[in-house]
């Protein structure tokens, strides 16, 4: 029996869990979703509305999952699954990397210092916000600047004898 004869007898909800398990494909560019594979026009969509509820309440530091669960029209648990399932994020870490994508083009394009990056991308502490940028790519948001932009890959020099 095909694989999606197989999730179709299993149903939607468990499909859509077991889904992931089984392939590997990537979300559409810029979505910052990381698909199992190919999404159905429902899950895309309900991705991309997540994000832009986001994006509409990207300079609000106490925009939270709650938030983005009654946007959504869903639960908690039910935001969790879905995101873990469609991007492969947490519902925080999908706000989180929504935010940091507007800081990385805010660095790039604006004048702007990092302090008020920081608070128009929804972050209430610049120190955070530098925290996060550095775990997520490697750079402070001010070296990241410096290199126009440009993520490097940092090799650690060692000098044998």
């Amino acid at each position: 029996m095909p694989i999606g004869k197989l999730l179709r007898t299993f149903g939607r909800n468990i499909g859509c869990r077991l889904r992931p398990l089984l392939f590997g494909t990537t979300g559409p560019a810029g979505s910052g979703a990381v698909f199992k594979t190919p999404p159905s026009k429902v899950e895309a969509s309900f991705v991309c509305r997540a994000r832009l509820v986001v994006e509409a309440h990207l300079s609000e530091p106490r925009f939270s999952v709650k938030a983005l669960c009654q946007a959504c029209h869903t639960t908690q648990p039910q935001l969790y699954r879905k995101l873990v399932a469609l991007t492969g994020r947490s519902p925080v870490h999908f706000i989180h990397a929504i935010r940091l994508q507007k800081a990385q083009q805010l660095l790039r394009l604006t004048t702007l210092t990092i302090a008020e990056i920081a608070y128009e991308t929804g972050f209430s502490s610049p120190a955070y916000f530098s925290r996060l940028f550095v775990k997520t790519f490697g750079l402070t948001p001010s070296d990241y600047r410096k290199n126009g932009g440009l993520l490097t890959l940092q090799l650690s020099h060692s000098s044998s004898p």
